[in-house]
């Protein structure tokens, strides 16, 4: 038992190594020079600087993180809305064509979202909006529609674990459907909104090839889109690219640490359905 117990803390802190590592040697690199990452790329910064965030100050940089604040946003409010009303009616009403429909949406869950890629690029070109704000709202309406089954799956789950008597009482009581799920059912499943935002947030936030395909201006480029234009033909400039990707990181991990409670509970009480 106790060997078992030491093999698990293990694997937890090989886990924790990648998924940390990685981001410290980005930060450290951040406040290198390029003398210094040619001298010892995992070397720490023993003389650290701040002209690399200097340099990506002087870029697009804030324009582009704008955008992106601007797309993520309104992608999420429009995914929390339509997939909470989605999953409270998938859990707790019965219509005609709902098993289908669902089977429909959790298909969604199994598309290879990139085979859509050439269709959404002749949508955009025959709309002739590629190089307006209409890309963005047309960006924007794809994470929705990428997202959307991934958020009623786990709302739906979520919603379905409400006992049936707090609904029907509430109809007693004379309040609608409506009114059940806008005064009972969303004060309840906020953990669970937080989590399906965080998860929304981190996918949106940091997609690059839908960007990249469907937005040409470089005045609307995304946050990864920014980070790209890093690289040129002599190659990728490392200490810069560092220091827009640290940049680019810390506005989820700020919305992590504000709601990391509420994500927690979420999690575990999505852990225990049924």
């Amino acid at each position: 038992m106790k060997a078992a117990g030491t093999a698990r803390l293990t694997i937890l802190w090989i886990a924790v190594a990648v998924g940390v590592l990685p981001l410290v040697w980005t930060v450290c690199t951040a406040f290198k020079t390029d003398a210094a990452v040619t001298a010892g790329i995992w070397s720490l910064p023993l003389q650290p600087t701040l002209a690399n965030f200097a340099e990506v100050a002087k870029s697009n940089f804030s324009t582009s993180l704008l955008v992106s604040l601007v797309v993520t946003a309104g992608a999420v409010l429009v995914l929390l809305a339509l997939a909470a009303l989605a999953g409270y009616a998938f859990a707790h009403f019965d219509f005609i064509g709902k098993k289908c429909l669902w089977i429909t949406l959790m298909a969604g869950l199994f598309l290879p979202v990139h085979a859509t890629l050439i269709p959404l690029y002749r949508i955009e070109a025959d709309l002739a909006i590629s190089r307006s704000w209409l890309s963005l709202v047309f960006l924007a309406a794809v994470y929705v529609a990428f997202n959307l089954s991934f958020s009623v799956f786990y709302l739906r789950g979520f919603f379905a674990q409400v006992p049936s008597e707090i609904v029907e009482a509430a109809a007693i009581d004379g309040c609608g459907s409506l009114r059940v799920f806008t005064r009972i059912m969303l004060p309840l499943s906020v953990p669970a909104l937080v989590v399906v935002a965080l998860v929304d947030i981190v996918m949106i936030w940091n997609e690059f090839v839908f960007a990249l395909v469907l937005i040409r201006s470089t005045k609307m480029a995304t946050l990864p889109l920014a980070v790209r234009n890093f690289a040129d033909d002599t190659g990728l400039a490392i200490p810069q690219t560092c220091a827009a990707l640290t940049l680019a990181a810390l506005p989820v991990i700020v919305v992590f640490l504000i709601a990391q409670r509420k994500i927690i509970s979420g999690l575990t009480e999505g852990a225990v359905q049924g």
